[in-house]
């Protein structure tokens, strides 16, 4: 295996994501600069190799993840968990993708005329997967929880004909337009 200080820029996002944030950090360009080794582009820039090194070594050692418990959440917690990790993830996530392809369509682009059309496709999940997050905050969620305050006397009869299944079948639509729009 080389050594992370041996690798590219560009190599070194590609064999493991988490290495982003990192060199974002330094302000060390991944992309259009990303063929230069990590100990050139930290020279290049004034910045301590070493320090970054181990950095980016602490943070490819770390654990993939954990497995969650979900079926042994209650309904709080399992939206509570959606909303910090994944919603939150998405809309922290998007303006920087965004970015990043933004930037990549205007400088290459006329080399990679496909790159305007994933640009494209990116900008159109991006507005859906934005109003998606907002129903589910909205109207889902909200409705999920009403129906475990439930008391067992009560019954779901009591609420509106399809209370429930309505955003589901919405949300649903939506993942399935969202997988074909990736997937072309």
């Amino acid at each position: 295996m080389i050594p992370i200080s041996q690798q590219t820029l560009a190599s070194i996002v590609k064999n493991n994501h988490h290495a982003v944030p990192v060199l974002e950090k330094y302000d060390l360009d991944f992309c259009c600069k990303g063929k230069r080794l990590l100990t050139d582009a930290c020279n290049e820039k004034g910045l301590a190799a070493a320090a970054i090194i181990k950095e980016l070594e602490t943070v490819l050692a770390a654990p993939v993840g954990k497995t969650m418990p979900f079926t042994e959440m209650t309904t709080e917690q399992l939206i509570g968990h959606i909303l910090i990790h994944h919603h939150f993830y998405v809309k922290q996530s998007m303006p920087i993708i965004d970015t990043h392809l933004e930037k990549v369509v205007f400088k290459h682009g006329d080399r990679f005329p496909y790159m305007k059309e994933v640009y494209r496709l990116f900008l159109a999940i991006k507005e859906e997967m934005t109003a998606h997050m907002q129903k589910e905050e909205i109207v889902l969620f909200p409705r999920i929880k009403e129906l475990e305050e439930l008391q067992p006397d009560q019954s779901i009869s009591k609420l509106a004909p399809n209370f429930i299944t309505d955003p589901i079948a919405v949300m649903e639509s939506e993942h399935e337009h969202a997988g074909d729009t990736m997937f072309k």
